[in-house]
């Protein structure tokens, strides 16, 4: 088994683990929630935009679209799904954004800001988008809370094979430091040969209390947080948090 660095290998296969998403309400969502705040971009930049699942629901409204992802595997599935973005998906760190430009609406989704492990990366992040926003734009980003791991993920354990490949997924939560790790056994076979290989993902946890802590300590001085999909604040309970923070405060 050779070890292989997050979402190298993945990749290949991201779109079938992830096949229960329904991406159009969920970007049907962050539209509506554009709208209650009069967010309408003409330049939108998706900064962990994966195989690029969210392109064909998001191209309709978000103005010219740019993407990017930390994993060259990603970006690489994503051009072959979706050619006609070549020139506008690129392969970069999100902590420090290898643009000049600007853009009227920039995104982080499907819990991207749980791989900083400590609140200092989540401050220097916020920094760097805000750099990055033109006026009066916006940053849409989601977490994962604590409760996501207890209420679905305590100890998961799923596994798929087919002729062609197969993966088994291992969740561990460690709840004192919030950590959650999930391991992907994946195999594949590759000019007729099996080959198996083990991808470690370890993402932390966050409050709320957690994120606008690191929202007070950032250049962003408003912000909105909002329960997933729906249009009202989050509860002690909610699994998952989508903020929506602004490059002014009127």
């Amino acid at each position: 088994m050779q070890e292989v660095q997050p979402y190298e290998k993945l990749a290949k296969f991201y779109d079938h683990v992830m096949s229960y998403i329904d991406y159009e309400i969920w970007i049907d969502f962050l539209r509506e929630l554009c709208d209650t705040h009069s967010i309408h971009p003409e330049r939108t930049l998706d900064l962990s935009c994966g195989t690029g699942n969210t392109i064909p629901y998001l191209k309709s409204w978000c103005g010219d679209l740019y993407c990017m992802d930390l994993s060259p595997e990603m970006v690489k599935r994503l051009m072959e799904k979706f050619p006609a973005m070549a020139g506008h998906a690129w392969v970069g760190d999100m902590s420090r954004l290898p643009i000049r430009a600007c853009f009227d609406l920039i995104m982080n989704l499907q819990d991207s800001m749980n791989y900083y492990p400590d609140i200092s990366g989540v401050i220097t992040h916020l920094d760097e988008v805000h750099t990055h926003l033109s006026e009066g734009g916006a940053y849409i980003f989601d977490f994962s809370t604590p409760e996501n791991v207890k209420n679905n993920f305590i100890d998961y354990h799923e596994i798929y094979e087919d002729e062609m490949f197969g993966y088994e997924r291992i969740n561990r939560y460690h709840p004192r430091k919030k950590l959650n790790q999930t391991d992907f056994i994946i195999w594949d076979m590759e000019q007729g040969k099996k080959k198996v290989y083990l991808e470690k993902h370890v993402q932390r946890m966050y409050s709320l209390d957690e994120i606008e802590t690191s929202l007070r300590k950032s250049s962003f001085s408003r912000w909105v947080l909002y329960e997933d999909e729906l249009l009202h604040p989050p509860s002690a309970d909610t699994e998952r948090v989508h903020v929506i923070a602004f490059q002014k405060d009127s």
